[in-house]
């Protein structure tokens, strides 16, 4: 008997188990082999996302000392609303909207299931019914804020969008309460505690 022979013996009395541990084997390659793009794409979003929250939480770091500076009054007005007003215009180019959008919509989706009828009614008619972005945006902070909920991981564009949206309401405050202080001729003092307010809300 040659070695041919011997061969093809041996590979007919392998068992019908380890035949299908080798087909098994070769499907899970070629599935690994399919879907390694998508693998590689998943892990380099992650570490986009992860850079990204490292970056959200620097600027709201850099924002907060800024506040600290301008409050212990170690810069003037003007520049401490001209620096937030650029924090602002960076942190709204970042924002991915048509993402945010989503989230926002799946976010109010959980939300409701968190309320009552009645405080669920109450959102709607704060919200106009869901048609202004504004009060939606600070019902939810509010929610957020008081429920002591960490939403960057599941809606990293929502949380975006919603720093963004307290950043511009602070400096929208600012000059107003600028403006409104040079129209009565209010006392400086009087304006400062308005400024704290807005500085440490």
């Amino acid at each position: 008997m040659n070695e041919l022979e011997t061969s093809k013996k041996s590979e007919n009395k392998k068992s019908p188990f380890a035949k299908h541990v080798i087909v098994i084997i070769a499907a899970l390659f070629f599935l690994v082999i399919a879907y390694m793009p998508k693998i590689i794409n998943k892990v380099k979003n992650d570490g986009v996302e992860i850079q990204n929250n490292k970056k959200d939480m620097l600027r709201l770091k850099l924002i907060d000392e800024l506040s600290e500076d301008y409050a212990a009054g170690k810069i003037e007005k003007p520049e401490y609303v001209a620096l937030l007003q650029k924090h602002a215009e960076k942190a709204g180019k970042e924002i991915n909207h048509k993402r945010a959008s989503q989230e926002l919509q799946k976010f109010i989706l959980d939300f409701r299931h968190e309320l009552t009828y009645q405080e669920y009614k109450k959102f709607l008619e704060d919200t106009d019914n869901l048609t202004n972005d504004d009060k939606i945006y600070s019902n939810l902070i509010n929610f957020i804020r008081n429920a002591n909920i960490y939403i960057s991981k599941n809606y990293p564009e929502l949380k975006k969008t919603l720093d963004h949206f307290e950043l511009t309401q602070k400096i929208k405050n600012l000059n107003e309460i600028s403006s409104a202080a040079e129209n009565k001729n209010e006392a400086p003092e009087e304006a400062a505690e308005g400024y704290k307010e807005i500085i440490e809300s």
